[in-house]
């Protein structure tokens, strides 16, 4: 598939990929190769790279030699007729490789055995929610997935914040109204977004590609735990309608889709930490 192999490997190896470092052709000197691969695995993140379908076997070994307590998935041709998935601890993936001829496009995806692991112990708790003014979007996504945390037993910590809030903003009547059908009530001043609340945030997520810009822009520090609400549960780059200032029913369309796309964090929160 071209350019998009790194996606298509990295989503099909099932491997968290929120983040992950990307190598491309790596160098083909073993002296390189090992000081290459050491200085990446250093970050505790998988490694996607390319690789010959010539050099494959030579460079499997290298790193079983060298880096014996990794894991490595080798995938094949993907997206055409004969893909192929090899994977499994480094030495049992040379011993698959020894008596084949190996053809097509590689890519290859290498990570520690504790990486799993090591990924679930790093569990989520104090999420925040951030829309524009923080009086409709964010502060209903933020107070359902209290009630949702509180219904389930989750411990898992809720706040939200606005990028752009002046003193004078007040939650609309129609978001208490809304809220208090779900038995929510609330009393809620917004808040302005600062790198403070950034910092003390797990998982920052947005209700729009541009606010997600805004605040990378800001702090950059934070990019790799900063999301639309809609990119976390996989559904792509759409942005939730800011409802302020047009008709109830607006805002009562709105709530339907920030009150899914929570209950599909839930799951997202449960596949990757539980």
């Amino acid at each position: 598939p071209g350019p998009s192999a790194l996606t298509t490997a990295i989503t099909g190896s099932g491997l968290p990929a929120d983040s992950f470092i990307f190598l491309g052709f790596i160098a083909r000197t073993s002296g390189k190769i090992i000081k290459i691969l050491r200085e990446s695995l250093s970050f505790k993140k998988p490694i996607v790279l390319y690789e010959s379908p010539y050099r494959i076997k030579k460079f499997a070994e290298l790193v079983k030699n060298n880096f014996p307590d990794t894991k490595i998935i080798i995938a094949r041709e993907l997206t055409k007729i004969f893909e192929e998935w090899i994977s499994g601890n480094i030495d049992e993936v040379c011993d698959k490789l020894k008596d084949r001829e190996i053809k097509g496009e590689i890519t290859v995806i290498l990570y520690s055995k504790d990486y799993i692991a090591e990924k679930k112990e790093q569990k989520i708790k104090n999420i925040l929610f951030v829309c524009t003014g923080n009086s409709c979007r964010s502060v209903m996504a933020h107070y359902y997935a209290q009630k949702i945390a509180k219904e389930k037993n989750l411990d898992y910590n809720f706040s939200s914040a606005g990028v752009y809030v002046e003193k004078h903003f007040e939650v609309p009547d129609i978001v208490k109204k809304i809220l208090k059908k779900e038995n929510i009530d609330i009393q809620y001043k917004p808040t302005q977004f600062n790198y403070e609340i950034a910092e003390n945030s797990d998982l920052i997520l947005t209700m729009t590609e541009h606010q997600k810009e805004l605040i990378n822009g800001y702090i950059p520090d934070f990019t790799e735990k900063i999301f639309t609400i809609m990119e976390y549960i996989n559904l792509g780059n759409i942005d939730i309608v800011d409802p302020f200032g047009r008709d109830n029913l607006q805002y009562e369309m709105t709530f339907k889709t920030i009150k899914n796309a929570v209950n599909m964090v839930f799951e997202m929160l449960t596949q990757k930490f539980n």
